[in-house]
């Protein structure tokens, strides 16, 4: 079953495996691409995503503990801490796009700059 979270609404999904590609880093440079086979993840119908979200959201992605969760797969494909870090840009900002860190920090953004700093822990 999958779930909008904001709407509570429900419907039947389907379970998938595939490969994700997704990017690196190294420090505060990019990285090379990297790959998790068997990548499990969750279709549903788009109905789910037409209320309580922005125009032209194509998905969601699953942050909590769960064992199928993005941080907890990618923990256990690469080793390292099932932690993430969000960076939201301000509604203010002149950036449109903000960023997701997985595993242990320090977190940095170009150029350099160190926002694991900064951040607000959340803790359950």
């Amino acid at each position: 079953m999958a779930t909008n979270p904001v709407t509570h609404q429900a419907a039947m999904a389907e379970l998938a495996q595939d490969v994700l590609s997704i990017h690196s880093t190294k420090g505060s440079k990019p990285g090379p691409l990297v790959r998790v086979p068997r990548f499990l993840f969750a279709c549903a119908t788009s109905f789910l995503l037409q209320k309580g979200f922005p125009k032209n959201v194509q998905g969601i992605a699953g942050l909590g503990h769960a064992p199928i969760s993005l941080p907890n797969q990618l923990a256990s494909h690469f080793g390292f801490p099932p932690k993430f870090a969000l960076c939201l840009p301000s509604s203010a900002s002149n950036v449109p796009n903000g960023a997701i860190f997985f595993g242990d920090g320090p977190y940095l953004m170009l150029p350099g700059i160190d926002i694991s700093i900064t951040l607000h822990t959340l803790n359950n």
